[in-house]
């Protein structure tokens, strides 16, 4: 008997000490990128992490801008959540892109609140927009950094449409990101260049694979690219 209670005793000192699992929500907005494959693989890691609850919306043709203002409808969107059915196919959807701060003022409260960028690729080269896309950058950034313990920005991967989104743009694009953050510490800018292969065919030069596409080639270029994402990320969480 006196050693079962010390058992006991032991036991729940131990418990008491343990590290207790913390509860997640993902707050995740990206452009078109989000809506294929690459989005798909994301939603398919959030699900299986435990703990872990989520809201992703994607939002085609939009940038820093749009999640400021409601003022952008994208012709194709889709929206994704834990408690939404997995299997739902991925298919363009007519959707008001919402700001990212009142998405992160509606999201329930858990113990971390993580938010992820996936932005940068439909920036405007006129360098007379330059100076604007920085600051909407920088204003975006603050708005998750302020209201996340932890903030990630995606840039735009390696991309062959010429022009504007051949290699030359994506250094123009990520050199906007990399001004645009410079001054918010608390949100990391992970380069996607690093980290993606533009399939060797199939695809449109800008999207590594779109909804309801059945290339194999362009889902694995887009799942892949997900996956080194997922493993750049895990080490920061």
């Amino acid at each position: 008997m006196i050693i079962q209670r010390l058992t006991a005793i032991v036991l729940g000192f131990w418990i008491n000490l343990a590290p207790a699992q913390a509860w997640d929500h993902w707050t995740v907005i990206s452009d078109s990128h989000g809506v294929g494959a690459f989005g798909g693989r994301i939603s398919q890691w959030l699900r299986s992490r435990t703990d872990t609850s989520f809201y992703f919306l994607a939002s085609g043709g939009s940038h820093p801008a749009h999640w400021l203002k409601e003022t952008f409808t994208s012709p194709c969107a889709f929206d994704d959540s834990d408690s939404m059915d997995p299997k739902r196919k991925r298919v363009c959807l007519k959707i008001l892109t919402p700001t990212l701060d009142g998405l992160l003022q509606a999201r329930p409260k858990f113990d971390r609140s993580i938010t992820l960028i996936i932005q940068g690729t439909n920036f405007s080269l006129d360098p007379k927009q330059r100076k604007t896309h920085v600051q909407q950058t920088e204003d975006l950034a603050k708005i998750a950094a302020a209201s996340s313990d932890l903030c990630f920005w995606v840039g735009p991967p390696n991309m062959t449409k010429s022009p504007g989104y051949d290699a030359a743009a994506v250094v123009e694009k990520f050199g906007i990101l990399q001004d645009g953050l410079k001054n918010i510490p608390g949100c990391q800018l992970i380069d996607s260049r690093l980290i993606s292969t533009y399939p060797a065919s199939g695809g449109d030069g800008v999207h590594y694979h779109w909804p309801a596409a059945k290339d194999p080639v362009t889902i694995q270029a887009a799942e892949d690219w997900a996956d080194r994402l997922i493993q750049e990320l895990g080490p920061r969480l």
